[in-house]
């Protein structure tokens, strides 16, 4: 009775100490963060003013937006923030096409795109549609981000 009653103890210390080396979020091996993806949103309605679509880009460091669908007579700005107030637009480059695939630099969409985006160090970044006249199935935004070191503009 006393030996059973030791090796319970000895396995109930045991299941303690080992309790310490579980992996635990962000400390698995490997790391695994997956890219962000945004819902996306179509918009269809004539409007001068539409709610900016908001994505999350903390601890991204590129940030993709992909629009398509029939914009006609669209403006928007793709803006950044690092405290959420203060909304400054963003550089953005084509994809695949310019030197190095980087693209040619715009700070304005205007038509069905594929731009990115430097995120380092904002925390928002958001799709500012000032102008857009509907026609067809309207005009779709996707924004998708990716950590440093996933191929980004980093």
């Amino acid at each position: 009775m006393k030996q059973m009653f030791r090796s319970i103890v000895f396995l109930a210390l045991a299941a303690v100490a080992m309790s310490g080396y579980a992996q635990v979020y962000p400390y698995t091996t490997p790391v695994y963060q997956p890219n962000a993806i945004a819902p996306s949103v179509t918009i269809t309605a004539s409007t001068s003013s539409v709610v900016p679509i908001v994505f999350q880009a903390n601890n991204l460091a590129t940030v993709a937006v992909r629009v398509t669908g029939t914009c006609q007579s669209l403006t928007a700005a793709v803006q950044g923030t690092n405290d959420g107030v203060n909304w400054t637009t963003l550089n953005n480059h084509t994809v695949g096409t310019g030197t190095a695939g980087f693209g040619t630099a715009i700070s304005s969409v205007t038509a069905a795109s594929f731009i990115r985006n430097s995120a380092a160090g904002l925390t928002q970044e958001r799709i500012n549609v000032t102008n857009f006249a509907a026609s067809g199935t309207g005009c779709t935004f996707t924004m998708t981000g990716s950590e440093a070191g996933a191929g980004g503009l980093e």
